[in-house]
């Protein structure tokens, strides 16, 4: 996909698997079968009052105009029937929830990518408030990008924060 924002219809998307939950609720690892593209897919059920959907959707909409290699990237957000459902780049290998690195030059390259990613973040007024190896996550590139939604704030508004 490229930087362009492009809307993507929620019917081209096929459930593989459950792959964890989020701070909200499931995460699926989904196929877009027009371009045989894997996502992820958070799930944000419908249980919660009209103050917190805003909020959500508020902080969504934030997380949506992140551009950074360092951050996972948020690529559309479904509204329907209520249930919120975010489409976000799928990281093939996971969190870095026990995960042991010995080897000083991966722990260097995975520390610079997680600090490039933060300083991201807090020159644009975002402030992370959960780094914690379940929310680093990798892919097969040997990248690292911090998983967001949910877990920051906006520094810039008055707003609060989740």
């Amino acid at each position: 996909m490229s930087n362009q924002q492009q809307h993507l219809d929620l019917s081209d998307f096929e459930r593989i698997i459950r792959i964890g939950n989020g701070s909200w609720g499931p995460v699926y690892k989904v196929l877009h079968r027009p371009t045989a593209t894997h996502f992820a897919l958070k799930v944000i059920y419908s249980n919660h009052d009209d103050d917190f959907r805003r909020q959500i959707l508020h902080q969504i909409k934030l997380l949506h105009g992140i551009d950074n290699i360092n951050i996972v990237k948020c690529h559309d957000v479904f509204d329907r029937d209520g249930e919120i459902q975010v489409l976000l780049e799928y990281m093939d290998c996971g969190s870095l929830q026990g995960t042991h690195l010995s080897d000083e030059s991966s722990l260097a390259d995975l520390t610079r990518q997680i600090l490039s990613g933060l300083h991201y973040l807090h020159r644009n007024n975002i402030a992370h408030r959960h780094i914690k190896p379940s929310n680093l996550l990798t892919n097969s590139k040997k990248e690292v990008k911090i998983a967001i939604s949910g877990g920051y704030e906006d520094l810039g508004t008055d707003d609060a924060s989740l």
